[in-house]
């Protein structure tokens, strides 16, 4: 899942790059950074997407089908709140996040102007560890919600950050804009084709969008207003507050929304609510399953184990050895 933050342009309020880092930097590192098993960004035009990893992958061609889509090999040696930033480093809000790689400096741009919905990334990725004839036990699929209508002029000016006079003054010269244009439109094109290759949301794919609510917000809006954070009793002055409460109240709605709707001409197989649970309680058995397959089968199941845990990720190098005695004695009764 890519995490994405609505910023302003155009109002007095703007979150910058360094807010921005500082965001995620709080929220993220070190103590509560979650594994990241793949996100995205994109260089130039003329360059794919490339793939955020926490394990090691090189295509193996004995396994990967042709189909398969190539993107980087190998892990990604970036602290959790720099995935956040670099993911979200949109074209005309904010600059491109500087990584140092080995004495290279990498320039991260948010994928979206390559893959705005990686779930066929993600299934790809999936085909080339396992092979053509293994399902995803689950890939699920996160939209940022429907903001805009079925025009073009309306749908459009919702992800700019300035007028369409000025888009129709300069699309024609600038590769960027043509690629932005594009992908836009794809992020929900991409879902019916997921279900074709699912065979149905039933199964092993699932996808959730908020799709009334929003229809109105622009990627630039940040209004100050009334807001409560998860840690917070009552509702208070935030910066975003009032662009915050109506994206809750649009996603509560939509969670809590019994009715079998067909957006898009896709009929729903379950309401949102029960979609989510669903996968929920999937997730809580698969990693019941991953945790029991390390405790008694060791080896590769155990490095593997470890890996999903964050082991290799960078800031819990030195956390993880106390970690792992822990885990040893309360599942194996043993000390190192």
């Amino acid at each position: 899942m890519t995490l994405r933050i609505c910023v302003a342009a155009r109002t007095s309020e703007r979150l910058d790059e360094a807010q921005l880092s500082r965001t995620y930097n709080h929220h993220y590192e070190p103590e509560n950074a979650p594994p990241y098993p793949i996100n995205y960004y994109t260089g130039p035009p003329d360059e794919k997407a490339n793939l955020l990893r926490t394990y090691n992958h090189h295509y193996d061609p004995e396994i990967a089908p042709p189909w398969v889509r190539h993107y980087n090999t190998g892990p990604s040696d970036m602290r959790t709140w720099q995935v956040g930033r670099a993911t979200t480093a949109a074209p005309f809000y904010f600059k491109p996040l500087e990584v140092k790689d080995g004495g290279r400096l990498i320039e991260f741009k948010d994928g979206g102007m390559r893959e705005i919905n990686p779930s066929f990334c993600a299934y790809s990725e999936a085909t080339s560890l396992w092979g053509d004839g293994t399902e995803p036990s689950l890939l699920l699929s996160i939209g940022a919600g429907k903001t805009g209508s079925s025009s073009d002029n309306t749908s459009f000016a919702g992800v700019m950050p300035f007028g369409l006079s000025f888009l129709t003054r300069h699309v024609r010269r600038s590769t960027s804009f043509k690629y932005t244009l594009t992908k836009h439109w794809e992020g929900e094109d991409q879902h019916p084709t997921m279900r074709t290759i699912a065979n149905g949301e039933h199964r092993w794919y699932k996808r959730i969008n908020v799709p009334y609510g929003l229809e109105k917000i622009r990627a630039d809006q940040w209004e100050r207003g009334m807001f409560s954070l998860v840690n917070e009793n009552e509702a208070r002055s935030h910066a975003g507050g009032k662009t915050l409460s109506r994206i809750r109240l649009a996603t509560s709605a939509y969670l809590r929304r019994q009715e079998i709707y067909s957006p898009g001409g896709l009929t729903e197989y379950a309401a949102p609510h029960q979609k989510l649970k669903q996968t929920a309680e999937k997730l809580v058995r698969m990693r019941r399953a991953r945790e029991l397959e390390a405790m008694t089968q060791g080896g590769e199941k155990r490095e593997q184990w470890e890996a999903f845990m964050g082991k290799h990720l960078i800031g819990e190098r030195e956390f993880f050895p106390k970690y792992q005695e822990e885990w040893d004695y309360a599942l194996l009764g043993r000390k190192h």
